[in-house]
């Protein structure tokens, strides 16, 4: 091969660079690390955290080219200010060094503290190993408390289960500009692919599920949390604002307790303790939190109550907008729930019913002799004083913080935690029916009893009795539910004790865990209304419409109404988050509904809105703002000086719970196992 002047001197330089760089790796082979371009990927996006006036968690994972691999891996981050664009990448505002190690599964966590960060200024942060970049993540830190802010905006989410449907709920999210978000349990969900949803059916998104039996060691749950990261939509909300976040049940096994849980069966399962901790250590790796202690540290020879990673309860300030308490009410305080259970109690009422007269005919019967003993015995069970949800240090910390909060000027107190704390009493479905006759709705109570009647008129069988099931616990005021606060009733007492000795009108108590939506206000032992209370429904997780499909949303939803009177909304049948906008005056709050079948739309409907004035007068039905109006909305289908980065496209590896391959829109990477 012949070269011109040019080429000649071309490839004598090329050949001097490449004896050079081999000189250097043989002189240093730790510079490998440095000039290595393909030790790994960051295929599951980033992520940020615990957000106060000068420190931030940062997150990502980077998914190493050998799987196999055993020595750490070295990752550097930076953070600079979003408004002075790709300049900034020369003149970080902070930055650092971490690692990728595989005892922490090859996530990275770097808890930010620096004065040099300072609140209400956008940043954007980015990792990189050798000449591979993850994508960009944004943040912006609240005030001091003291401090002056006058406005919030976050989003609350709870109950992501990926079989049942897609998460166009964060999808729709990460189009606002939030200063955060919250979720308030369940994650992600332990079942295998056997079970919820247990008929194929009513699978949505039928992709393979990893690992496909379900969670139970470290392996297990590392491989659930990495799926989920695979999510397009998780991907985006998380790189676009900082998540707060507290977990549930199912983060490690249903129905959760301090002492074990409900959905573990030791005999096939094992050790309920090594089961926890395995999964609570996994959720600190794949999620941007701030934990006690060193999660990573030894587990062997510490106590059962000590070897998790916790992440206790705690507060966040907003200047002097805002103090957000999360509270903790699985694995640190809960004691045993009641013995009985939904099914335990049905089975009792349907064997009380299968002789009985039809529902007219029970007043003074022996039957409602019955029915009141069922409900005298579950009401002296969840009032059992020594039960608890949160435990005597947590209540001590909450009552200490309430106080403080009240005598600081911080106009708004906000409660997140999993649950829903205000009273659920049984749906009365007459009651409803005889609220709407009496609002001058005949037409809509004859349709409601039309309903009714097709099931309570059915020949004798389990579709007939199930529904007079529903008629008796609703007439008799008998409790179904036990693995929430309606089980633990002394401890609501105890809370809504100390939520009095605050300022009920700027008090907001945030929750989940029903799949179902709920708005309304939140009373005491004496009747005295505490705080306003809202609770969200599931980001894909089936709500009452599937649990319960004989009677009409609309119907469903009064009868709630009209069983709990402080109970001013209800939606029982579709899916989304909250949404809400914060001031000193006012806080807006909707329900935003999306669509969890089609994949990627990001759409979302107010379903319903209201406004309280921390003045007082209660939640107040207001006109939805038009999600596309909204200020500081994110486009995410065109560019604009702050897209949120392309998620990256896997197929799930069911050997590993990671990546099989990948591709990333407009780059090609290569393939690896």
């Amino acid at each position: 091969m012949q070269y011109g002047y040019g080429g000649a001197a071309l490839a004598v330089a090329s050949a001097v660079l490449i004896c050079l760089t081999i000189w250097v790796l043989v002189r240093n082979p730790a510079a490998t690390a440095e000039v290595a371009c393909c030790q790994g990927h960051f295929l599951h996006g980033v992520a940020s955290g615990e957000p106060h006036s000068s420190g931030i968690v940062l997150w990502t994972r980077l998914t190493p080219s050998n799987i196999s691999r055993t020595d750490a891996v070295k990752v550097h981050w930076q953070v600079w200010e979003e408004g002075k664009g790709a300049a900034a990448l020369a003149e970080a505002v902070v930055k650092g060094e971490s690692s990728a190690r595989p005892d922490r599964d090859f996530t990275v966590k770097v808890d930010v503290q620096s004065s040099h960060l300072k609140p209400q200024v956008p940043y954007a942060y980015q990792f990189s190993a050798g000449s591979e970049r993850s994508p960009v993540g944004y943040f912006r830190l609240p005030p001091a408390a003291g401090s002056s802010l006058d406005s919030l905006r976050y989003a609350i989410f709870s109950c992501s289960n990926w079989r049942w449907g897609y998460f166009n709920a964060y999808g729709a999210a990460a189009r606002e500009r939030l200063d955060f978000w919250l979720h308030v349990g369940d994650y992600i969900y332990e079942h295998g692919s056997d079970m919820f949803p247990n008929d194929h059916k009513d699978v949505v998104r039928d992709e393979n599920l990893v690992p496909e039996h379900e969670t139970v060691s470290l392996e297990d749950y590392r491989q659930r949390h990495a799926m989920y990261r695979t999510d397009p939509d998780l991907q985006r909300l998380s790189s676009s604002a900082p998540l707060i976040s507290i977990w549930d049940d199912h983060e490690v096994a249903n129905n959760a307790w301090k002492g074990g849980a409900d959905g573990h069966s030791s005999q096939t399962d094992g050790d309920y303790f090594a089961r926890r901790d395995a999964a609570l250590r996994a959720y600190h790796e794949w999620m941007p939190t701030r934990h006690q202690g060193d999660p990573w540290g030894d587990l062997g020879d510490k106590k059962d109550g000590d070897r998790a990673p916790w992440m206790q309860w705690r507060r966040l300030d907003f200047g002097d907008l805002a103090s957000l308490l999360v509270l903790e009410t699985r694995h640190l305080g809960r004691t045993e729930p009641p013995a009985l259970s939904r099914g335990t109690i049905t089975a009792r009422i349907t064997k009380l019913l299968e002789s009985a007269p039809f529902p007219e005919q029970w007043p003074g019967s022996q039957l409602e002799k019955e029915l009141r003993a069922v409900k005298a015995e579950i009401d002296a069970d969840v009032n059992v004083k020594e039960r608890t949800m949160l435990g005597k240090e947590q209540f001590a910390w909450i009552e200490k913080q309430v106080q403080n909060i009240s005598h600081s000027g911080t106009r708004w107190q906000l409660f997140a935690q999993p649950v829903v704390v205000q009273e659920k009493n049984t749906p009365d479905y007459e009651k409803a029916i005889a609220n709407a006759r009496a609002a001058g709705g005949n037409a809509q109570a004859e349709a409601w009893r039309h309903v009714i009647s097709k099931f309570t008129g059915l020949p004798d069988g389990k579709k007939k009795l199930a529904a007079l099931v529903l008629l008796a616990a609703a007439k008799y005021k008998i409790n179904f539910s036990f693995d929430d606060w309606m089980g633990y009733a002394a401890d609501r007492a105890r809370l809504t004790s100390i939520l009095a000795t605050g300022e009920p009108s700027a008090t907001l108590v945030y929750g989940g865990d029903t799949h179902n939506a709920w708005a309304g206000s939140l009373r005491d032992a004496a009747g005295k209304i505490v705080a306003t209370e809202f609770d969200g429904m599931s980001v894909s997780s089936p709500g009452i419409e599937y649990y319960e499909p004989r009677f009409p949303a609309d119907l469903e939803a009064a009868a709630w109404r009209a069983a709990n009177p402080d109970l001013v909304w209800a939606d029982t049948h579709s899916r989304g988050f909250m949404l809400v906008s914060l001031s000193k005056s006012h806080q807006h709050i909707e329900y935003r509904g999306v669509d969890v079948k089609t994949p990627g739309n990001s759409k979302s409907q107010c379903l319903s809105a209201f406004d309280l004035a921390r003045a007082g007068g209660g939640p107040q039905h207001a006109k939805c703002k038009d999600a596309t109006d909204s200020a500081g909305l994110i486009d995410v289908s065109t560019p604009t000086s702050r897209s949120v980065s392309a998620p990256i496209s896997l197929s799930i590896s069911k050997r590993h719970g990671r990546v099989a391959g990948l591709r990333r829109s407009g780059s090609a990477l290569s393939p690896h196992d």
